[in-house]
């Protein structure tokens, strides 16, 4: 970033581009002829990461800016990950699934899937357990579907005791399966209270795959739909947004139905 620019000065430009989220961590540098004590307070006042003053030796420069991108990708992976489970912030999944949905309007044929999963009666294990237990409770469904999803598919804490998923290149069938086989290994599960009791939980899921021509908001919500109907039938299941899910076996350490009817 240059600091005489036409009709605006570098310091306002960059001033405005810091009020944006989205560029809260991009490297800025400022190339210019001035090097009073001055300029480099109010580079870093308006936001500027570095000064470097005319004429700048080229090796100096690509280190520079070397090392200011490999911090803003080091800030970046903080800000996008949920500090209890690791997951994908809520901001950084709705991120990955808009870079989804516009992909798929290039290819239609591109099966994707947004899937809603909910902790079944989690306040009950916070009012029960306590706090530290229930964040225990979240951490090991993190942990794993970490280890049971694909690296391509993004994993995000949504909020609270709810989470999502975004998995490419499944038909619905196939995405309804894979997160049952997660539900009956949830479900298995055991968890241990402070005082040594330990407990089984579940969750309840919703699958919506994304339809030629459907919005982001309008996907969102046939996941968010497809989990409130599984959430309505008793709990401890997966409903598909195309059919209810039949009802679940039991409420704990039992699998949940499959893909509801058509």
């Amino acid at each position: 970033m240059d600091i005489l620019l036409p009709g605006v000065t570098g310091y306002d430009l960059v001033r405005y581009l810091r009020q944006d989220e989205r560029y809260a961590t991009l490297p800025v540098l400022f190339l210019t002829t001035e090097g009073q004590l001055q300029s480099r307070y109010r580079t870093a006042r308006v936001g500027g990461d570095d000064h470097l003053v005319k004429p700048v030796v080229a090796p100096l420069l690509l280190s520079t800016v070397a090392a200011r991108i490999e911090r803003s990708r080091f800030v970046r992976q903080l800000l996008s990950r949920d500090g209890l489970t690791r997951l994908l912030t809520h901001t950084a999944f709705i991120e990955a699934a808009q870079a989804l949905h516009t992909r798929q309007q290039e290819k239609p044929e591109h099966a994707m899937a947004w899937v809603m999963i909910d902790v079944d009666h989690f306040k009950s294990v916070n009012d029960r357990f306590g706090h530290p237990v229930g964040d225990r409770v979240l951490a090991a469904l993190a942990a794993l579907l970490r280890r049971r999803l694909r690296q391509s598919d993004r994993v995000g804490r949504y909020g609270g005791e709810e989470f999502a998923t975004l998995i490419e290149d499944l038909p619905e069938r196939e995405v309804v399966r894979l997160v049952e086989r997660l539900l009956a290994e949830f479900g298995a599960m055991e968890h241990h209270a402070a005082d040594g009791e330990t407990f089984h939980s579940t969750f309840s899921a919703g699958v919506a795959m994304l339809k030629p021509g459907m919005s982001l908001d309008d996907w969102k919500k046939a996941a968010d739909d497809a989990l409130y109907a599984a959430k309505k039938g008793g709990r401890n299941r997966v409903t598909a947004s195309s059919g209810a899910a039949p009802p679940a076996k039991g409420e704990h350490g039992t699998q949940g139905s499959a893909l509801g009817t058509r």
